[in-house]
């Protein structure tokens, strides 16, 4: 993972001494993404994906996905046993 360096866009790589404050300036006080829109368009697009995995990840799984993951490990465990067979 990337780590942003303040005073640098970590989308456009704009550098502290092309922001003016006028037409270009920071999206917050982090100092690591400018407000052309493609890079805001980014940065939210990023922050919304981040959400989404962060949900994912503390999802619990349902009954029907537990079966399932089951059956999948038994299909695994019967074709290892059958690759160790001679006719």
């Amino acid at each position: 993972m990337n780590i942003p360096i303040p005073g640098e866009c970590r989308f456009c790589g704009v550098t502290e001494d092309k922001i003016d404050g006028d037409k270009l300036c920071w999206l917050g006080p982090s100092r690591t993404v400018c407000n052309k829109p493609g890079c805001v368009r980014a940065h939210y697009a990023d922050r919304d994906r981040m959400a989404v995995l962060a949900r994912k990840a503390n999802r619990k799984r349902t009954p029907a996905e537990i079966h399932a993951i089951k059956l999948q490990e038994a299909r695994d465990r019967r074709k290892r046993n059958r690759k160790g067979r001679v006719a």
